[in-house]
């Protein structure tokens, strides 16, 4: 396997700088048998090599990217998007959009994965110092009232990279993917909200049959849903998953409520669940546990390969 990415493109909070998909490619510049792709330059904006037996893409736009009106090959990108020219398409934002992209393109190519992390940034000998926190920027009202509910408990805290947005809850706004991940090996509890507000109750009604599927019901509110990196991040830390239940909770596509991960439905219910469940950590600490485990097996980046990229590889 070789890969071919372009990290300028990526979101500096996102998945991708911490996949480090690199210690798992063959040293031979010869080898042909897979090209593995990620990043906006790759999926668009560049020609592929030419050889490759096969290619897979990591697409990490939608729904997000139908804020445009448009389905991705009707976008208007130097290179041509070509469903043609991939044999898989890991999706790790929305398994309804998975569902949706197939149907739309008459393929079974789209294939829902939560965000691979390198197992190599799970600390086992960190120690939970921090109580509760979010990692990144509070780009909508909803997502502000958590993280101020959040921020009332001591050794709390907010990652975000945005300090003019985030100056009054921000307790680190400068630092490195190292650094970032040691933070999430250190807290209990992680705020999860896996959602997105933008510009969809208009450009949306452009798509084909948008109105057939549950990820477009609340357009109107102009809200979908969008699994956040974060889950992957806190898994890997052995993090308490606490997550906002939306109407469309994707996340149980993955993993299962109680199990591995506790919703929280508003504010004042946040409070609340925070407060249990620091009350009673070592009862909750076995779900995150689970979710540890179950992410261990299945999702970080060797996960993956041998489940999704090793067939292609040969």
């Amino acid at each position: 396997m070789h890969i071919l990415h372009d990290m300028t493109s990526d979101y500096h909070f996102g998945g991708h700088h911490t996949m480090n998909f690199d210690e798992l490619c063959s040293d031979d510049k010869d080898d042909k048998r897979l090209l593995f792709c990620w990043g906006i330059q790759a999926g668009f904006r560049m020609e592929l090599p030419e050889g490759y037996n096969n290619y897979v893409y990591l697409e990490g736009e939608e729904p997000i990217g139908f804020q445009s009106g448009k389905l991705p090959h009707e976008r208007d990108e130097p290179v041509p998007w070509n469903i043609d020219k991939w044999d898989m398409i890991v999706h790790p934002h929305s398994p309804s959009v998975s569902q949706y992209l197939n149907d739309v393109y008459k393929t079974n190519k789209f294939a829902p994965i939560l965000n691979p992390v390198n197992p190599k940034w799970y600390n086992p000998d960190a120690e939970k110092k921090y109580s509760v926190g979010y990692c990144g920027g509070t780009h909508d009202a909803l997502l502000k009232g958590f993280v101020k509910t959040l921020r009332k408990f001591p050794d709390s805290v907010h990652i975000s990279h945005w300090p003019h947005m985030d100056s009054g809850t921000a307790t680190h706004d400068q630092v490195t993917d190292a650094e970032r991940m040691q933070i999430m090996n250190e807290t209990k509890i992680s705020v999860i909200k896996n959602s997105h507000f933008g510009n969809y109750s208009t450009t949306v009604r452009n798509l084909p049959n948008w109105d057939m599927y549950k990820w477009a019901s609340r357009i109107d509110d102009n809200w979908v849903p969008h699994l956040k990196g974060r889950v992957s991040d806190s898994c890997i830390g052995k993090c308490l998953l606490l997550v906002h239940r939306d109407p469309w909770n994707e996340i149980e596509h993955f993993l299962k409520p109680d199990e591995h991960f506790i919703y929280f439905d508003d504010d004042v219910d946040l409070e609340n669940k925070i407060k249990g469940i620091l009350a009673d950590w070592h009862t909750y600490e076995q779900v995150a546990q689970n979710a540890h485990d179950e992410y261990m097996s299945k999702w970080t980046t060797s996960a993956l390969y041998d489940r999704l990229l090793k067939p292609f590889d040969k």
